[in-house]
């Protein structure tokens, strides 16, 4: 139902009203104090606080998380981001080697099938390779004994010429020489005995001359003879020597050349296989990776134990960051599943801010309270200070920074991992001592001063201070029991005049310098007033 015009006026008018009001009352009360400034009362500007003795505890007090000392850590082996299909509730117990976390292995299910056939490729190019590897060694010991045969046989016949057939040719030359020789000589006494019987009458003109026709064809054979050594010894010899020489040198070449091609051929197919060799490998090795992989997505516990959610372990931890750890959920290659304690401690895990670091030291005592055990109370020690901000945080706000602390607890039965508590660094104990709240503190000029009401008027005091808890500061000098101080002092030392160490307050017409001044909380070190 909507409202009517009339109330929506009648609210209207009713919320000017009340910041006419609330203006009017903030103008009277800046005139009171200007006024009351004016004639150096400020008692009246707020409450005050009377300075006492007494104990005092100088602690750091910080929140923290309860958390195993040591854990197995369950981390995703599979690569690449991947969902969750199954996994087993947050607390149970689970024995080793019980299912933890079931991821969605249907990607590498599918290149699984497409890498077998590479695989059986690879094998297969790999196969074919060797055979040629064979058939190319088979055929450079055959082309290599053929061209060495060939080379032989070049070498056989070279020398069955030289020492053969030219030694045999130039005997039957000179034979033939020396037969025709013979037969001239024979034909040439014969004609003269038959010149001799044809001058006494004995024989005819026709027999005379048969002989020497006869002798002719003697000396003919002989010039015959003779240019046929000629001939063999000059040129048929020569020719023959150097076609045999011609033979064998090719055959040599051709040796030469058979063993390096062969022996190339070789290599190439050695290289070959060696590549296909490699390849088959790298294939195989890619399928065992996917097998991994494979296996890889069904997470069994290493250990016996209580299963407990790396989500619920940082959001434990105040690290909101990260996405609950649920069924359909993506998860990443090395990502913090789960934990699983191991029973041997407990620590509690805090942040302390660098303004309290100065506070510290490592086996300090600290008391713990456990929010979901009301009562109890846990003793421990600090163990462990961290050496460098955390910067998980520093997003949120860049100038905070906070380190990270682990305390030991001596006894941490009912306790588990995750519980929130409060943890109380004791620094030091005091039994009498003066001690102001830190709201009363001011900086003026680099020094702490706090304003002290005497009656009558306030005077600006220097004190010197000591170390804080964030709520009460340790005064060393400057005041003493029963004086009263300013809970509220002005953030404006103009408000009262006074300079530090003066007890009067100046007139309106006295030259008006304002000192620096701020507020001891916002000071870093052993005094700073932030609670962490």
């Amino acid at each position: 139902m909507k409202p009517s015009l009339k109330t929506v006026r009648d609210s209207i008018w009713r919320f000017r009203w009340a910041l006419g009001v609330a203006a009017l009352g903030t103008a009277l009360a800046v005139a009171l104090t200007a006024r009351r400034a004016a004639h150096g009362d400020a008692a009246a500007d707020g409450p005050l606080h009377d300075v006492r003795e007494g104990p005092l505890t100088i602690s750091v007090v910080s929140a923290g998380s309860v958390q195993n000392q040591r854990s197995v850590v369950v981390r995703s082996e599979v690569e690449g981001r991947n969902t969750i299909i199954w996994i087993i509730d947050d607390g149970k117990s689970v024995t080793n080697g019980q299912m933890l976390l079931e991821l969605d292995a249907s990607t590498f299910a599918d290149r699984r099938t497409d890498q077998q056939i590479l695989v059986a490729n690879a094998e297969a190019a790999r196969t074919q390779s060797t055979e040629k590897l064979a058939i190319a060694r088979n055929e450079r010991e055959a082309s290599v004994a053929e061209a060495e045969l060939k080379l032989h046989l070049a070498r056989l016949e070279q020398e069955k010429y030289n020492s053969g057939e030219y030694p045999q040719l130039l005997q039957e030359s000179s034979s033939k020489i020396a037969l025709a020789n013979e037969e001239t000589e024979r034909a040439r006494e014969s004609l003269n005995w038959s010149r001799r019987l044809a001058d006494e009458g004995y024989l005819t003109r026709s027999e005379l001359q048969a002989d020497e026709l006869a002798l002719k064809q003697k000396q003919s054979s002989l010039d015959a003879a003779v240019t046929a050594l000629n001939v063999l010894t000059n040129f048929t010899a020569r020719q023959q020597q150097a076609t045999l020489a011609s033979n064998l040198k090719q055959a040599e070449m051709a040796l030469d050349r058979v063993t390096r091609q062969t022996r190339a051929d070789v290599i190439q197919a050695e290289s070959d296989l060696r590549a296909r060799e490699l390849e088959a490998d790298r294939q195989r090795e890619r399928l065992a990776k996917l097998e991994k992989q494979i296996a890889a997505c069904r997470i069994v516990a290493p250990t016996n134990g209580v299963v407990i959610y790396a989500s619920t372990v940082q959001a434990s931890r105040r690290n909101w960051g990260s996405e609950p750890l649920q069924a359909g959920a993506q998860v990443v290659e090395r990502q913090e599943l789960i934990h699983i304690p191991v029973d041997d401690g407990m620590n509690v895990e805090m942040s302390v801010p660098e303004s309290n670091l100065t506070k510290l030291r490592e086996g300090q005592s600290a008391v713990v309270k456990v929010e979901a055990l009301p009562g109890r109370v846990f003793k421990g020690r600090l163990s462990r200070i961290g050496l460098l901000p955390d910067g998980r945080n520093a997003w949120l706000n860049p100038d905070l920074k906070l380190y990270n602390c682990v305390v030991e607890l001596e006894s941490y039965d009912e306790l588990r991992a995750g519980m929130n508590c409060e943890v109380e660094l004791v620094v030091e104990r005091y039994e009498n001592v003066v001690s102001v709240p830190l709201q009363c503190v001011m900086t003026v000029g680099g020094k702490q001063a706090v304003y002290v009401y005497d009656g009558t008027r306030v005077v600006m005091r220097p004190i010197k201070l000591g170390l804080d808890n964030n709520r009460v500061v340790h005064v060393l000098e400057g005041l003493s029991p029963g004086e009263r101080v300013l809970l509220n002092p002005p953030l404006d030392a103009g408000s009262v005049r006074g300079e530090i160490g003066e007890s009067k307050v100046p007139t309106a017409a006295a030259p008006e310098t304002k000192p620096a001044v701020k507020r001891v909380g916002a000071e870093t070190g052993s005094r700073e007033a932030t609670r962490p």
